[in-house]
Parts: structure tokens; C-alpha cells; sequence
């Protein structure tokens, strides 16, 4: 299964910088990530909540910026996180907050 994360990785990114023009390939794109994606959940993939503060049995800290969020927060997820049925197979990738501004 972890194996497979890249790939869902690629189409995720594949996805976001699609031009939203080319509608046909992406409605495509689409379909064939979330085939691809449900099958995975169907085997016990579970993509890992990544919101709040962050832990560090969870999520992995790429990068710490300033913002106005309390110091430790997820601001955003570079790289998802997932379970496969009770086992962490990979850490959230996330960038927290390290305090407030000025």
C-alpha cells in the first residue's frame, strides 16, 4: 500500500495544475484518480486529518512561518498523511505557525 502513495500523490498534483480549460482530460483525470482512489479506501487506506495543532506522532514539520495563528498550527499540508486500517503508513507533511506576527 505505501507503495502507492506517490502515485496518488502525482494525480492529486496532476490534477491542481491542469488547465480547467482542457474540461474533457480533466473530468478524465478525475474519474480515473477517484476509481483509483476509492479502491484504495475499499483496502483500508485512510487519509490522516491534518488540521489544528500538530503532533508530532502524526505530522511531520517541513517549515515554521510567522502568522497570526497560535504557535504550533497547521497552516497547510504539503503532503498527506495516511493509515492503513489502525497503521500509520505516513506522516502529514505540514507547514505550522510559529507565532504570531510583530
Amino acid at each position: 500500500m505505501k507503495k502507492l502513495l506517490p502515485t496518488l500523490d502525482e494525480f492529486e498534483l496532476a490534477i491542481s495544475s491542469m488547465d480547467s480549460s482542457k474540461n474533457d482530460a480533466l473530468k478524465g483525470m478525475k474519474l480515473v484518480y477517484s476509481n483509483f482512489s476509492d479502491a484504495l479506501k475499499a483496502e483500508g487506506l485512510q487519509e490522516m486529518d491534518a488540521k489544528g495543532k500538530a503532533d508530532p506522532y502524526r505530522h511531520e514539520v517541513v517549515m515554521a512561518k510567522e502568522s497570526e495563528e497560535e504557535e504550533g498550527t497547521i497552516l497547510e499540508v504539503v503532503r498527506k498523511g495516511y493509515m492503513f486500517k489502525d497503521l500509520m503508513i505516513r506522516p502529514a507533511s505540514v507547514i505550522v505557525s510559529k507565532g504570531k506576527i510583530g
